[in-house]
């Protein structure tokens, strides 16, 4: 099983290439991180609250005067809690168990070409724009039930993991709130809910690991995951522990022990050694498991 699945999406004008977001599907524990990538620092920011789908009306502007990179970056972890990076977060549906659509993220960019320029890779997405879009473009990221079709709009990409959730990138060349006239014509505008599908975090980080890898696997019961390059297993309990448990592992030939490397109370990794204590990086039979912790 790889660690992660990353995708880079380009926009593709006028006979160029443009980067518009990265994104990573992490295996080890079921989150979803992206960005939205630009070169370079910005020494001026500013903040306003509005009405998604009301573009006549905000909050009072508020300037901000720090300095940090430009571009964005937003964690939607398994447990569905969504942190971005300015430090706000919002809870919605665990990954595990997503019911209903839900946009997580606004990008409005005032022309394609103030993107920066990139060369896609052979597993990267282009998508072509054609070559009269020059006018304000806004992105929304959102999150479904895999197989869940939305309405079309001027574009929609849609990235399917099944069973599990699907994602999804809007473009609408329009505006979906309020940008200050002042803003319109070259700023990056970047916007996210004031508050998620839930007021709470849904379940803790470890049961939303324990329940996210039975989900992806379609087995309720402990799952191991064979050995990596460096000969580690990993391995998923069937529910979250009160501690880390005391692991016991049996194997078809009796001449290999375990040895643990780190565990917690959702999972632990191990590797296998012979009885001269050397590493054993390739698969071999496992006897039994026997965890001892209380629930």
């Amino acid at each position: 099983m790889a660690d992660f699945d990353t995708k880079s999406l380009f926009i593709r004008y006028k006979n160029e290439h443009y980067k518009l977001l990265n994104y990573s599907f992490m295996f080890k524990d079921g989150s979803l991180v992206f960005t939205f990538p630009r070169k370079g620092n910005s020494d001026l920011h500013w903040n306003w609250m509005c009405p998604v789908n009301n573009t006549d009306e905000h909050s009072e502007v508020v300037e901000i005067n720090v300095s940090r990179r430009k571009g964005h970056k937003i964690t939607y972890h398994t447990s569905g809690q969504i942190n971005y990076d300015n430090d706000r977060r919002i809870y919605s549906e665990p990954l595990f168990d997503i019911k209903k659509f839900f946009p997580f993220a606004y990008y409005s960019i005032p022309s394609i070409e103030l993107l920066d320029k990139g060369a896609p890779k052979q597993d990267s997405i282009t998508i072509d724009l054609g070559e009269d879009t020059d006018t304000r473009i806004t992105f929304t990221l959102g999150i479904s039930p895999w197989n869940e079709v939305l309405p079309h709009t001027f574009y929609n990409l849609n990235i399917r993991y099944e069973d599990l959730f699907a994602l999804h990138l809007i473009i609408t060349v329009d505006t979906l709130f309020t940008i200050p006239k002042e803003f319109e014509e070259s700023h990056f505008v970047f916007g996210s809910p004031n508050m998620g599908l839930c007021k709470r975090i849904c379940c803790s980080p470890n049961n939303a690991l324990t329940a996210f890898h039975q989900k992806f696997n379609r087995i309720r019961d402990v799952i191991i995951y064979s050995p990596n390059s460096e000969g580690i297993y990993r391995l998923i309990y069937a529910t979250e522990m009160r501690v880390p448990p005391q692991i016991e592992i049996e194997f078809e030939d009796e001449e290999y022990m375990p040895e643990i490397v780190h565990k917690t109370k959702a999972y632990a990794l191990f590797y296998v050694k012979d009885k001269y204590g050397n590493r054993i990086k390739r698969e071999v039979k496992i006897k039994s498991i026997n965890l001892d912790a209380e629930l």
